[in-house]
């Protein structure tokens, strides 16, 4: 998903309030499938300050690493989106580790646009809908270890196993730009299922999303691209503590907590443009008083 984001958040200096831009609050031209994914799988695991960090790197992921194939899975790169997604696990490891809370957040939001990225951009969806049996589809069992396929792989968007193929259901990704589609392959608008609807969106520079409006047994493809995201970023969370716990065992916790964000408790006041601001519980509950003081009110 590519999309464009202004911010702004309020900062405390000298006892005054002044606008200054950041990363703390967004605002988003087309669509939050990335935003809404990041947030149902770890509201209540993380400090809503810590989410709101994971989810704007998220989503400058479409900005600042567009053309980055492996940062989407785009155009077969299995190889490098697994070792991309090695390689920000770990700078997540060792950031949280040296307490850069801003770089460990960073970090694991980049990690999570990839891993999601492989299921709206992926045949992973099809591969595994078998129409007449209930829906079960599976996460990805070893996210880092897609090996690219042979150039004569052929891209198959019928639903079900593949016949005839060591690898019933090997998976191939979309290419781009479209153009830079070879035969025998699918562009990444003929398997994106980052849009809502099979036409993508009224307003925005959407492309159009066919195969979001596929369906496997009532079931839309962009509804279950969706949930294996969901049900994957929460398995990579997990995945992270397992890490920090087996790297630094005599101090997994207290880094743990530090990147969930403590036991701080965070309060939400409505900015302009309809963005939410997070502040510090503490300073929300003080400002007042402090305003006061400056202005020699109490």
């Amino acid at each position: 998903m590519r999309r464009r984001i202004g911010c702004f958040f309020i900062a405390l200096l000298g006892g005054g309030l002044i606008l200054v831009p950041a990363a703390s609050a967004f605002w988003i031209v087309g669509q939050t499938v990335h935003q809404d994914i990041t947030r149902e799988a770890l509201e209540g695991l993380v400090s809503d300050a810590t989410l709101q960090r994971i989810v704007t790197a998220n989503a400058q992921t479409d900005i600042e690493e567009q053309d980055l194939h492996a940062a989407h899975f785009d155009s077969e790169s299995f190889e490098a989106g697994g070792a991309r997604l090695r390689e920000l696990l770990e700078e997540t490891v060792r950031k949280a580790a040296g307490r850069d809370e801003v770089g460990a957040t960073s970090a694991f939001g980049r990690a999570l646009h990839t891993l999601q990225d492989f299921y709206a951009h992926s045949t992973w969806v099809g591969r595994h809908c078998i129409e007449g049996e209930p829906n079960d589809f599976p996460i990805h069992p070893d996210i880092f270890g897609i090996a690219n396929p042979d150039p004569t792989f052929p891209c198959i968007l019928e639903k079900g196993p593949m016949e005839g193929y060591e690898d019933p259901f090997a998976v191939t990704t979309g290419y781009y730009p479209d153009d830079t589609t070879p035969p025998g392959k699918c562009s990444h608008a003929e398997l994106n299922k980052d849009c809502t609807k099979e036409g993508g969106l009224e307003n925005g520079p959407i492309p159009s999303c066919p195969r979001s409006g596929e369906t496997c047994n009532g079931e839309s493809f962009h509804e279950i691209a969706k949930a294996l995201a969901v049900e994957h970023t929460r398995a990579f969370y997990d995945l992270l503590l397992e890490t920090i716990r087996a790297e630094y065992p005599d101090d997994a916790e207290e880094i743990i907590e530090f990147f969930n964000g403590g036991s701080v408790v965070c309060a939400t006041v409505e900015g302009g443009r309809g963005t939410t601001i997070l502040l510090p519980a503490l300073l929300v509950f003080t400002l007042p008083l402090l305003l006061r003081r400056r202005l020699g009110m109490g």
